[in-house]
């Protein structure tokens, strides 16, 4: 009896596990991709993944530009995880709070004796400061790239 609960059990959690499987194995199209394949492209190559066949890779690169590459020339995949902006607006904000102070707090210190100038500029240096680096940092922060097994394409 137990053989028989074991083999029903088993029968359906068998096909659950074969589509979890599948489902990691498979990219969705409009995925952002980056191919490294010397043989067929002359460059490192970022576009957006269409398909995978048994022997090939599709992609757009660029605008118009449809790409088929050979999966057996491809010697490195990798998928985009997106930008990291808030962190790099939290560093943007720290750098930028530091040349605006020391920016401000030269500018405001110049002749002035009392050091009001200068303490004033190094405040209204480290606010502007804050506020164009948070700015700068997330505009300007890199993709986050991940290793994909090209043998999943396969």
């Amino acid at each position: 009896m137990r053989r028989i609960i074991l083999a029903a059990t088993l029968s359906l959690l068998i096909p659950e596990l074969v589509a979890a499987q599948q489902a990691t194995a498979t990219l969705p199209a409009g995925t952002t991709i980056r191919v490294t394949a010397p043989q067929a492209l002359t460059e490192r190559t970022t576009g957006a993944f269409q398909a995978a066949r048994s022997d090939s890779l599709w992609m757009h690169a660029g605008r118009s530009r449809q790409l088929v590459i050979p999966v057996a020339a491809v010697e490195r995949l990798e998928v985009s995880k997106g930008r990291a902006r808030l962190k790099w607006a939290l560093i943007g904000a720290g750098s930028g709070a530091l040349a605006g102070f020391v920016l401000g707090g030269m500018a405001g210190g110049k002749d002035d004796i009392t050091g009001t100038g200068a303490a004033t500029g190094a405040i209204a240096g480290t606010a502007q400061g804050i506020v164009l680096g948070a700015i700068g940092g997330a505009l300007l922060a890199p993709r986050r790239w991940v290793g994909y097994p090209v043998s999943a394409l396969r």
